[in-house]
């Protein structure tokens, strides 16, 4: 408990004294004394004679550590878990490197407790909550869609699209762009293993450093990095799947390996994915005026296979040169067939059905991705922190899908008619982006207690988008001129920002940045023989203020200002269908939606995190159903108009209930109010969610996690999302020294997963029934093997921010 209580004591001191005056630096590193490891989330505390803590603070992945302090002479403490105290006397006067610092394993300690050090699993930070989930058992035997699902606050729905408390979110990955969103950021998510993920940051208000893209913030997902110099790596496999009308399976691996030499960084990762996942989607739409409602349904039989393949590589050319390149790719292949007696739709007028049509559905997709950084980064004065970072970027993107129909009627014994003649079409649609981005940011401490970061980016982006429909008359195809589309849009942003962050007192800590977007933006519609040219700047400020009165409690207060252009995808007027009669699909004429955004948090101890927000979105981007006589049902992308989302949430974090037991939770309740742009619409309505998991702590290195998260019905404008709830657990060992990992895990384990739409708009009540098969059991085994010994500086580099509007966001009720 001691050791507890001062660890969490130095992280606090030792953020804190950050920024103090005239401080001088000490660094080092932390290993073990026997094998040479590096110790990672040690404390570091720098004490005074009567045992008054002047700073402190933890250890890196890679056990170094980097202190600053006023002159004097101290008492040096190195504290971690299963180990003997190292002290020693520093006589401070200059910055000093203390080189490595040798601890030795308490033997008696361990031998009396079977508890090892680990990170919590939610952390919160001065911007951002981090999700610490390498440590978590259900990240065994998942993939990263997975696991970023359990995150707080956000959902995932059919199609992919990602929201951090009913917002859009931009996905970043190690700091960079995921390149995708929608449909195509899950096929990444869903062939990234999970393994390989470290943490999840979330960041609702995150600084002008980053683009202003995402209404609801940035979700950047780290992945593990070895730490080790000399060669190392690890190899994962997973298997696993579960009956439903039929054996549904994954099986997915990856291999990463690392070298780290004296000058030279390298790291590889390869990721390969199958699976075949099934699931059903419905609808039931009601015509007030026409006393007309309509019944679908469809069961489509989904397979995929992905291949990832991801290298980087940094030289340290010296202390203050440092050049590197990564270069990434993803290969997704994915086909889905719906026979006849499995998609069906019906047509009633007065109750009495008049129609019946079955349709059988044959569907080919792929998408390949590929993009290469360069980056260069050149330290002027380590000791102010003085640096610049360069990266150029270019990332090209190729979605292909082929979609075939047939669709004839029935009568009402079930027999197949001549007449009307059947709906029989084949539709090709293409995707090509090509985005080239250059940046530049900069850093340095200023005024002894504050760091400045400033910047300058441009971005273009270009999408061509093609679709081409025929319809079957007699044998003969025809181009349907109506239902097919060719559009290319292209867009370029400008950027400059300037943020600072300063420790005013030892209480008080401010956060303060701006960032200018010039945007300029066309659209060439020539389908529709439609062009649109339009160019607009904004100002995004971003404000943190943090109040920690004493070591327990702290307080803050924020503001940020955000924007959410449409994705690529949103703007594409393609459609896509998903049944005889419904599609869904993109609009060329919306506009960009802004998010105001007020917080105000309180923390206590490590536990305890509560969050007021208030939220004012204008021009909300949200899916609109409309009745077409000649096209059907069809769900389009629109600018709905204003919400105002006010509410809380309660944070829970590795509660200990006893020394084998921990308790996680996280707890969200808003009220909104959703108003049409022409006033045709004007909704108040709750909306909660929640997550919690119980962790524990076994002999023999077992351990075992159990978790569900679950939502109440919420209010989005014209869609109205269900309630949900959803169940899983996992059990794991580790073998050989913590070199293996073998885990089972249960996802929904009482198969009542849901994700069920209504939509009301214009006299139309449309009514979405989404069951994707969630619940697997799978088995996973992972191997660590390699070298030890201390890593290089950690850097920021990758720039390609719009990359995350890449993809299909067409999916049903965001």
């Amino acid at each position: 408990m001691k050791k507890l209580l001062l660890t969490v004591m130095s992280c606090l001191v030792g953020f804190i004294g950050l920024f103090g005056q005239n401080n001088l630096k000490i660094n080092g590193y932390v290993n073990d004394a026997t094998s040479g490891d590096a110790i990672a989330f040690a404390s570091v505390v720098i004490q005074t004679a009567d045992s008054t803590i002047v700073t402190g603070g933890t250890t890196n992945e890679d056990g170094s550590f980097e202190l600053t302090s006023p002159s004097g002479n101290y008492i040096l403490s190195v504290v971690y878990i299963g180990y003997k105290d190292a002290v020693q006397q520093l006589n401070l006067n200059s910055n000093i490197d203390l080189g490595i610092i040798k601890i030795e394993e308490d033997v008696q300690a361990l031998a009396g407790s079977s508890v090892s050090a680990k990170r919590p699993i939610l952390e919160q930070k001065l911007n951002k909550l981090v999700m610490n989930v390498a440590d978590a058992v259900t990240t065994k035997g998942s993939d990263a869609k997975e696991i970023l699902r359990k995150a707080p606050g956000v959902a995932i729905d059919k199609d992919g699209n990602v929201t951090l408390n009913g917002k859009s979110v931009a996905i970043w990955i190690d700091g960079r762009p995921s390149y995708l969103s929608g449909k195509e950021l899950e096929m990444l998510l869903m062939s990234t293993d999970g393994s390989l993920v470290d943490k999840i940051e979330i960041m609702a208000h995150p600084s002008a450093r980053y683009d202003a893209e995402g209404s609801g913030g940035v979700i950047d997902i780290k992945m593990k990095k070895t730490i080790l110099q000399g060669l190392n790596g690890s190899v994962n496999m997973k298997y696993g799947g579960m009956y439903f009308d039929e054996w549904e399976q994954v099986a997915q691996g990856s291999l990463s390996l690392s070298y780290r030499g004296k000058k030279t960084n390298t790291n590889l990762t390869l990721s390969p994915s199958y699976r075949n996942n099934n699931f059903m989607i419905g609808s039931e739409l009601t015509v007030e005026d026409l006393m007309m409602r309509q019944e679908s349904k469809t069961f489509l039989n989904n397979s995929s296979k992905s291949a990832m393949i991801r290298l980087t590589h940094d030289w340290y050319v010296n202390d203050k040169n440092i050049f590197g390149a990564i270069l990434s790719t993803n290969d997704y292949r994915a086909k889905g067939f719906v026979p006849f007696e499995k998609s069906y739709t019906n047509i009633y007028i007065v109750d009495q059905l008049v129609s019946k049509q079955r349709s059988q559905m044959d569907e080919k997709s792929s998408q390949d991705n590929y993009s290469v950084n360069v980056n260069y980064t050149h330290i002027f004065d380590p000791n102010l922190s003085k640096e610049i970072t360069l990266n150029a970027d270019y990332g090209t993107y190729d979605l292909d899908r082929l979609s075939i129909q047939l669709s004839p009627y029935f009568d009402m014994n079930g027999k197949m008619m001549d007449e009307p003649e059947p709906v029989h079409f084949r539709s090709d649609g293409t995707q090509n982006i090509n985005i080239v981005s250059a940046k530049a940011d900069y850093q340095q401490v200023v005024f002894g207690k504050g760091m400045l970061e400033a910047g300058l980016k441009f971005a273009t982006t270009s999408t061509n988008n093609l679709s081409d429909r025929e319809d079957n008359h007699n044998g003969v195809w025809e181009k349907n001129i109506p239902f097919s589309s060719d559009f290319d849009y292209k867009e370029s942003i400008g950027a400059a920002y300037a943020t600072i962050v300063a420790q005013l007192t030892p209480q008080w800590v401010w956060q303060g940045g701006l960032r200018a977007e010039n945007t300029w933006a066309k659209g060439n519609w020539r389908s529709a023989n439609s062009q649109s040219d339009t160019s607009y700047l904004n100002i995004f400020p971003t404000i943190y203020v943090g109040y920690n009165p004493n070591q327990n409690i702290r307080y803050g207060l924020s503001y940020s200002y955000r924007i959410h252009r449409p994705s690529f995808s949103q703007l594409n007027p393609q459609l896509d269908y998903y049944d005889a009669t419904s599609s869904v699909g993109g609009n060329p004429y919306i506009h960009p939606e802004y998010n105001h955004e007020f917080s105000l948090s309180f923390g206590f101890k490590t536990w305890l995190n509560l969050v007021f927000v208030y939220q004012q979105t204008d021009n909300l981007i949200l899916q609109e159903p409309i009745r077409d006589d000649q096209k059907g049902q069809m769900i389009l992308w629109n600018n709905f108009g204003k919400q105002n989302i006010l509410g809380g949430v309660v944070s829970i974090t590795e509660l200990e209930i006893a020394k084998w037991l921990y308790f996680n939770a996280n707890v969200q309740a808003f009220q909104t109010r959703s108003v049409a742009n022409d006033g045709s619409y004007d909704q108040k309505a709750f909306m909660g969610q929640t997550n919690g998991s119980l962790s524990f702590l076994m002999p023999k290195s077992w351990k075992l996690d159990i978790g569900a998260q679950a939502s109440s019905a919420i209010s989005w404008g014209y869609a109205h999302p269900k309630p949900w709830w959803i169940s899983y657990a996992g059990i794991q060992k580790t073998l050989w020294d913590s070199k293996g990992t073998i885990a089972l895990n249960i996802n929904d384990i009482f198969r009542s997963y849901k994700n069920d739409v209504d939509m009301i708009a214009g006299g139309n009540n449309y009514q979405i029934i989404q069951r994707p098969h969630q619940q697997s059991v799978t088995l996973s085994f992972t191997y660590r093997f390699g070298n030890s010994t201390n890593n290089l500086k950690k850097r920021n580099v990758g720039t390609i921010d719009e990359s995350s509007r890449v993809g299909g966001d067409n999916s049903i009720g965001k």
